[in-house]
């Protein structure tokens, strides 16, 4: 049968997105050995790696795509991503300012540095990014719980709760209800805590009440 690039590709990206790891990895080595100088090739590659745990072999595919292409926008952010997770901060951060300066309106690259900003501890840096992203998205779930986890970090409560019961008027959910209720009950207010968590036992018909009126200690869900 005749080697088919574009075809080896899809198959490895459709193996990918099956959950096939194994298998993806191996279609994309396939189709790597036959392009080797496949831009898009490498970062998918990396992409995979990097999800697997395989740190440092997903930085030698980021370095390839980054040889290919110095300026690519996909191998910028993934390298990013893997200098953040291998605790490299400072250069993950030049990487993604990079790649931000490169496409400014483009979500991805923004949100992932937000994760390096707070692990730098730069939780305002951060807020604000989020903020600006929200401006732009302003539904992004993805920016939505990036932004909650900030403001638990800054110890912001107040802003934090007010920030849930927005969310909960265009996203209702289970655990979004039990987040909310739990700081309703953090700020005194018991009956809308516990109306919150009667919202989340009839969306989510398996959950248990973790509490009773009145009750000061909460468990987990």
């Amino acid at each position: 049968m005749l080697y088919d690039p574009p075809n080896r590709l899809k198959e490895a990206r459709d193996l990918d997105r099956a959950g096939k790891s194994v298998e993806a990895l191996e279609a994309f080595r396939d189709f790597l050995d036959g392009q080797p100088d496949s831009t898009e090739g490498w970062v998918d590659y990396a992409g995979l790696l990097m999800v697997l745990g395989q740190l440092d072999e997903a930085q030698r595919a980021c370095d390839r795509a980054l040889q290919i292409d110095p300026g690519h926008y996909g191998a910028l952010v993934h390298s990013a991503c893997v200098q953040m997770h291998q605790g490299n901060l400072a250069a993950s951060q030049k990487q993604f300012l990079e790649a931000i300066a490169m496409d400014p309106d483009r979500i991805a690259g923004r949100l992932m540095f937000s994760d390096c900003l707070v692990r730098k501890g730069a939780l305002d840096e951060a807020r604000a990014l989020l903020t600006k992203v929200l401006d732009q998205e302003p539904g992004l779930v993805l920016a939505l719980d990036r932004l909650n986890t900030v403001m638990a970090c800054q110890g912001d409560w107040a802003g934090l709760r007010k920030d849930m019961a927005r969310q909960l008027t265009s996203f209702p959910g289970a655990e979004a209800e039990y987040v909310a209720g739990q700081l309703d009950l953090l700020f005194g207010d018991m009956p809308q805590g516990w109306t919150r968590f009667e919202a989340r036992l009839k969306i989510h018909s398996s959950a248990r009440p973790c509490c009773s009126p009145g009750s000061r200690v909460l468990a987990t869900p």
